[in-house]
């Protein structure tokens, strides 16, 4: 096996290895507050445009309080959300880190409340991170 085929098949098994270990630790985490204002859905969707290519599409958006983020699962590996560098004031908790979704289709959802400050969060799928699989989430008024 050359070399790139290698490091895309440890990429992908430890890919499931850790969606496994996220859907039974994680699971429901992203649960918003139930008194979360109800703003725009902004979906963002998790995809494969080859294989040493994944990405989040689209990869920057801006938001305000009260939106809701949707992340869909649009590929056939498994995808997470987590928050990488976040403004100070932030206070993401167990949001910092999304648990895997490997279904297609299946969605992970944060509501902008007030855990979110103001600025930018830059966030990245832990398993695909090396392959270009990166976002950013503004939030603004």
């Amino acid at each position: 096996m050359k070399a790139p085929a290698k490091i895309l098949s440890v990429l992908f098994l430890s890919g499931i290895l850790l969606s496994a270990l996220a859907v039974s630790s994680l699971a429901g985490s992203s649960s918003p507050p139930e008194d979360a204002a109800q703003g725009a859905l902004v979906v963002i969707r998790m995809i494969d445009k080859s294989t040493a290519e994944w990405r989040f599409e689209p990869e920057n958006v801006t938001v305000s309080p009260g939106d809701t983020v949707r992340w869909v699962q649009d590929d056939i590996v498994p995808h997470n959300v987590e928050f990488k560098d976040t403004p100070k004031a932030a206070k993401l908790g167990e949001a910092m880190f999304g648990s895997f979704i490997i279904t297609r289709g299946e969605t992970y959802e944060l509501v902008i409340d007030d855990r979110f400050a103001l600025g930018e969060y830059a966030y990245i799928c832990t398993a695909h991170v090396a392959l270009g699989q990166k976002g950013v989430l503004t939030v603004s008024d």
